[in-house]
């Protein structure tokens, strides 16, 4: 009996001395679904489903990470440029410069196979987001990420310390590691204490910015817009898993510092003026109202006013080929956003001006459509500022 005890236990040894040396199912799984991850593959055309209707391709661009997209919903199209991004089994899009005007960022999880993805989209400015899915014809692709972006040029101000208010009551100190673009976070609310690392990137006056690390285990993306002094920045905010986004502001300490946000071009000085015309809700569907917007340069900005604002920020002006675009948002009396963004096109005789306004404190009308606004001969005809200019933040 001895005997064969310790030979049963050899035995158990012996097996587990193999479970040791070779790799189980189990990783070996687990390693080909790395080695799957690293290649995942992002095929040539992708074939999409999207909310109320909407379909459309997405062609690859040779073999980059760009795609041109189509997007169809009955006799409605719209095309637009999207760029990709892989990390593992994980798709991030970013669908830019589309013929309706709205940026629409997706993200996704790709099957084991490569061969369908399914996640959730944003568009921007229109609150919560909304699921997606695709089939990818995958023959004879395989992922090649691009290498990571260039650092944020090293004159770029940020400041140093960041006096943060979000919603909900919580305010934070953000502080800066040195001269990077990595700052400490430290929010309180009552009783309430969370610490966090944010990483920062800076574009023009578009301050984009992620916040990982939390102590409460929430990651947390800012998108803000610089003012003109550098002092002060406010935007949305988005927690990841946690639907609408919401208001934060900040002020700046830039001692030693000086943020220098890009005065618009000459080109710009196609806004300038005052615009009367026809707008509709879009969003829901709802009448035509008239409105009347005007543009002016100051201290090397360009501000404006839709009369129904107390506050603004400057306008950022940008060249998207065919046509040049203006965005800004605005603040109510009451305190609420409104978010602009304004086009004219290129090689116009007797420019039009169109766009659209999201405010999501309407719910009777979230979206307002501008149709074909012209430069008035009333009696408001002027690029100067009015008498009554609304606050700049």
């Amino acid at each position: 009996m001895r005997i064969m005890a310790i030979r049963l236990l050899g035995s158990i040894v012996f097996l587990l001395l193999v479970s040791v040396a070779f790799d189980s199912p189990v990783s070996a799984r687990a390693k080909a679904l790395h080695a799957r991850s690293t290649q995942s593959s992002i095929g040539r055309v992708w074939h999409v489903t999207e909310y109320g209707g909407w379909t459309a391709t997405w062609t690859r661009r040779g073999d980059s990470m760009v795609f041109d997209g189509l997007w169809l919903n009955g006799s409605q199209k719209v095309t637009g440029v999207l760029t990709m991004t892989v990390q593992g089994s994980t798709v991030r899009i970013q669908s830019r410069q589309q013929t309706n005007g709205y940026d629409v960022d997706y993200e996704g999880t790709l099957a084991q196979d490569g061969k369908s993805i399914r996640g959730s989209l944003w568009v921007a400015g229109a609150g919560n987001r909304q699921n997606w899915q695709a089939t990818i014809d995958t023959a004879g692709m395989s992922i090649q990420p691009p290498p990571p972006p260039p650092p944020p040029p090293a004159q770029s101000s940020i400041g140093r310390v960041w006096q943060v208010t979000e919603y909900g009551g919580w305010t934070a100190t953000w502080t800066r590691r040195g001269d990077s673009m990595v700052f400490d976070g430290l929010w309180l609310n009552g009783s309430q204490k969370v610490t966090g690392v944010l990483t920062m990137t800076v574009q023009g006056s578009t301050v984009r910015i992620q916040s990982r690390q939390q102590t409460n285990g929430y990651d947390v993306d800012y998108e803000g817009t610089l003012a003109q002094n550098g002092k002060s920045i406010r935007g949305s905010l988005w927690v990841a898993g946690a639907g609408n986004r919401q208001n934060w502001q900040a002020t700046i300490d830039t001692a030693g510092m000086s943020i220098q946000p890009p005065q618009p071009p000459a080109a710009a000085d196609v806004f300038l003026g005052d615009w009367l015309g026809a707008g509709h809700c879009a969003d829901p569907a709802g009448e035509l109202g008239t409105f009347n917007i005007l543009f002016w340069r100051e201290g090397g900005q360009i501000l404006w006013t839709d009369w129904n604002v107390e506050a603004i920020s400057p306008a950022e002006f940008a060249d998207e080929g065919t046509r040049y675009r203006l965005r800004a948002t605005g603040r109510r009396p009451d305190g609420a956003l409104k978010s602009y963004t304004w086009y004219v096109d290129k090689d116009v005789k007797a420019p039009l001006m169109y766009g659209e306004l999201v405010h999501s404190a309407y719910p009777n009308c979230r979206l307002v459509v501008y149709k074909g606004l012209t430069h008035w001969l009333g009696c408001h005809a002027t690029t100067s500022p009015p008498a009554k200019r609304p606050r700049v933040e």
